[in-house]
């Protein structure tokens, strides 16, 4: 019998399509879908386009982060000032109930976000839909409580990381537990091999800055109103921030040796 005839409601072509799709799931992924003749026009655009050169290029097959390598599992212990130790994990999506804690303190530590791109991080049963998004929590070794969370963005497509939003539990603040958990996260980014980090930091979050520029991130620029944050009893106003970032390893070289900026 088929696989999917006891369902007994597919007719004879939606099960060759099943079958179509299900070998397709399994094919090798391809870099590109351009054909050799496709690749030749391109590179002809971009010779004709005089694009600055740099010093390194990488095959595109060579492209590759490791994150089913490192996450999960992931968990690492981090002391703050007083001497507690926290432990760092990626948040499992089945565990209902710790979502439901990042949720609560994303809500009540960052209300900011409601109403703009990341209130999704404000609802744990949307947990589900950030499917590009990675959440890691700092829980205190001594009562399991949620003290601290990070989400960040990656993006294999371009070997990139978006330090998306973190947020830290009242009680937990001032005691060194945001600087040593963005170390750890930074470190563990750059073990899958990124290329690129980078972070929109509020102007007015210093103490944010100061900790990603310790990291290495250098200020790129100042983003006016770049984006939308709740400012309570159903209104909103524009942050403005700093974008921050970081090239790991070998991408500097990637990058063109010149740049041409309009005076």
């Amino acid at each position: 019998m088929h696989k999917y005839a006891r369902f007994g409601r597919y007719s004879y072509s939606e099960v060759m399509k099943m079958d179509n799709e299900e070998a397709r799931m399994h094919e090798p992924r391809k870099t590109s879908a351009y054909s050799e003749e496709g690749i030749g026009e391109l590179i002809s655009g971009i010779q004709h386009k005089n694009i600055l050169s740099s010093t390194k290029v990488i095959d595109l097959n060579e492209r590759k982060m490791d994150w089913p390598l490192l996450w999960p599992p992931f968990n690492a212990t981090i002391g703050d000032s007083s001497g507690s130790a926290f432990i760092i994990g990626e948040l499992n999506m089945e565990n209902s109930e710790l979502a439901k804690e990042v949720a609560k303190l994303y809500r009540e530590g960052f209300p900011e976000l409601f109403s703009g791109p990341y209130e999704k991080l404000h609802h744990s049963q949307e947990y589900r839909e950030l499917e590009n998004m990675k959440i890691f929590t700092l829980q205190d070794t001594r009562n399991d409580r949620l003290a601290s969370v990070w989400a960040i963005t990656p993006s294999e497509q371009n070997m990139s990381v978006e330090y998306t939003a973190t947020v830290t539990h009242p009680e937990y603040r001032g005691r060194g537990l945001c600087r040593g958990f963005t170390e750890a996260i930074d470190k563990l980014v750059e073990g899958a091999g990124t290329e690129l980090g980078y972070v929109y930091c509020a102007t007015f979050h210093t103490a944010t800055q100061k900790i990603f520029a310790n990291l290495g991130f250098k200020k790129e620029a100042i983003l006016r109103g770049f984006i939308l944050a709740y400012a309570g009893n159903n209104t909103y106003s524009r942050d403005n921030v700093m974008l921050m970032s970081k090239l790991y390893g070998d991408a500097p070289l990637l990058c063109p040796a010149d740049t041409h900026i309009l005076q």
